[in-house]
């Protein structure tokens, strides 16, 4: 499926070198998380659709798009802030973490994404914090077919 994107990060992509900088916003939200944290990769805070997203160091990798693989991302925080251990760490639920891609230059404008993720794992220690991402939908655990055709549910088919 073709992603749109402006025409400023499309000529961004397409040029040899650019001045233009893509920036990963990322927030991690859970009932259990009284206020979302949000960061930016960047050095300064970035204010996008009136939130305040924080400085942090972080990468992101995308889920693959492999044949007969669950897609997985990952996502590896800087853990200079134990705000996001103390967070995590006690939920029994899967947090849901939502990533963006915008342009420093013009932060309210959506390059890539909103992608929604649950955080299935996590393993930390004294440098970072790394997260398995996978797509919010639990599908492997659906059932199938979605519904149970009897007589009772379909009495036209018997």
């Amino acid at each position: 499926m073709p992603r749109q994107v402006s025409a400023t990060a499309l000529a961004a992509m397409m040029a040899e070198s650019t001045d233009q900088v893509f920036l990963t916003l990322v927030e991690i939200a859970h009932p259990g998380i009284s206020t979302p944290l949000r960061f930016v990769n960047d050095t300064r805070p970035l204010t996008h659709g009136g939130q305040s997203y924080e400085p942090a160091g972080f990468t992101f990798r995308l889920p693959e798009d492999v044949e007969d693989n669950v897609p997985a991302g990952q996502i590896v925080l800087d853990n200079t802030d134990r705000r996001i251990i103390q967070a995590v760490r006690g939920l029994n639920t899967a947090p849901l973490i939502t990533v963006k891609i915008v342009l420093a230059d013009s932060p309210d404008t959506i390059e890539l994404g909103p992608m929604n993720f649950a955080l299935r794992q996590f393993s930390y220690d004294a440098g970072t914090v790394t997260g398995r991402l996978s797509y919010d939908e639990d599908f492997l655990n659906e059932g199938f077919p979605k519904y149970n055709l009897n007589p009772r549910t379909a009495a036209g088919l018997f």
